[in-house]
């Protein structure tokens, strides 16, 4: 178990990269790649709601190869530090 002091090293690692993914988010969806993306998840999304179209990923979201990474929780940054130590 972590001491407080501990976890609120993970906790600003975390943070940050939280702040990282927003700012990338918010840099994609300006960009060429991100409006064309959302143009696409429109098109889609007009073509499922208007008629008859039996699809059997119809409850997926389709992933952008494109968006920047998810940002990682506290826990995955300390796991990803104790792995090397644990191997």
């Amino acid at each position: 178990r972590l001491s407080s002091q501990e976890r609120h090293y993970w906790d600003e690692k975390a943070a940050a990269d939280k702040m990282r993914y927003e700012r990338d988010l918010a840099k994609y969806k300006k960009s060429e790649l991100g409006v064309a993306w959302q143009a696409r998840v429109e098109e889609k999304s007009k073509q499922a709601t208007s008629g008859y179209i039996f699809d059997t990923n119809a409850g997926k979201k389709a992933k952008d190869s494109f968006a920047p990474e998810q940002n990682s929780s506290a826990y995955k940054h300390y796991d990803a530090y104790a792995r090397a130590y644990i191997k």
